[in-house]
């Protein structure tokens, strides 16, 4: 299992591969010429954010804790993901 700070530290490439094989996809956000995913990985959330026209990816980072509090909370009342 990947702790925090391994994942961090990763390259972008190296990071995309590790959702690619091993993370859940959750979700999707546009807002104009950005989008957002969001992935399970190992109890964690991970967001990716890109392009929306070409898919170019800009960041894949962990979520900071106050944020994960929020998506933690929805996902134990909707069938415990993270079990």
């Amino acid at each position: 299992m990947l702790m925090r700070s391994d994942f961090s530290q990763m390259s972008l490439a190296n990071r995309a591969l590790s959702l690619w094989t091993n993370g859940i996809f959750l979700c999707r956000s546009h807002s104009g010429g950005a989008a957002t995913s969001l992935y399970l990985l190992n109890s964690r959330f991970i967001e990716v954010a890109y392009e929306n026209s070409s898919g170019f990816i800009h960041d894949i980072q962990e979520l900071p804790q106050h944020e994960r509090d929020r998506f933690t909370q929805y996902f134990r009342n909707a069938g415990s993901l993270l079990a």
